[in-house]
C-alpha cells in the first residue's frame, strides 16, 4: 500500500514505523521483511517513541487501514461481505 507517496509491505509495518516518525528508525522498519519482524522492531521498549504517540496512534491506524482497504480491490470486496457483523481486534494490550 501507498501512503503519502510511500510504499508500505503492511499495516504493521506503516503503524510501527509511525512510531519513529522522522527517525532512522522509522525507514528501518519499513525496510523489514515481514509485519511479525517489523511488530517486534516496533515494540522495542529500548527505543523512544514519539511524544504525541498515545494521541496520534488511533489515526495511523485508521490512515493505514483506509489505504490497504482502498486501493486493494479484493480485501475491499471481503470486507464490504461482512456487511453489520461487528469486526474485532483482541490483543492482550488492547481490544477494539
Amino acid at each position: 500500500m501507498e501512503i503519502d507517496g510511500v510504499r508500505w509491505q503492511s499495516v504493521e509495518h506503516y503503524y510501527q514505523a509511525q512510531k519513529y516518525a522522522g527517525t532512522e528508525h522509522e525507514q528501518r522498519i519499513r525496510e523489514l521483511p515481514n509485519a511479525p519482524a517489523a511488530r517486534s522492531f516496533g515494540q522495542n521498549r529500548a527505543l523512544p517513541v514519539r511524544a504525541d504517540w498515545k494521541a496520534v496512534k488511533e489515526e495511523v491506524m485508521r490512515r493505514a487501514l483506509a489505504a490497504k482497504f482502498g486501493q486493494n480491490r479484493r480485501l475491499r470486496e471481503q470486507l464490504v461481505f461482512t456487511g453489520d457483523e461487528p469486526l474485532i481486534h483482541r490483543s492482550p494490550n488492547a481490544s477494539y
